[in-house]
């Protein structure tokens, strides 16, 4: 991911991201396998394009429940994995995911 960042050159120079919303969605193979680091390592990549973060917080409930092992920060959706890719997204990470992408869209509208 970083190479392909880091070959947006022509991007930056021509300025074409600059305003662009993006929010990230991270899979990881264990709970605490970096999937806050991953998206905080996003932002000063897409800073210097200018472009402009769109994190989820807490507004959905997956975020903050305890009662099942289940992906979601407060920068976005995620799901994990396991160490060798065998678990698919729970139900609540499937529904974090389409809360963060009604929610990215939300914004989206705002700008147009």
């Amino acid at each position: 991911m970083k190479a392909f960042w880091d070959a947006t050159g022509g991007h930056w120079m021509k300025q074409s991201l600059v305003g662009k919303l993006y929010g990230i969605m991270v899979s990881t193979g264990t709970q605490h396998g970096g999937q806050e680091t991953t998206a905080l390592a996003t932002i000063p990549i897409m800073s210097h394009h200018g472009m402009i973060f769109v994190p989820t917080g807490f507004t959905h409930p997956t975020t903050s429940e305890l009662e099942e092992v289940a992906g979601g920060s407060a920068y976005g959706a995620t799901t994990i994995v396991g160490p060798i890719g065998q678990r698919m997204p729970s139900t609540k990470e499937l529904e974090l995911a389409e809360h963060h992408g009604a929610y990215f869209g939300k914004y989206l509208k705002r700008l147009n």
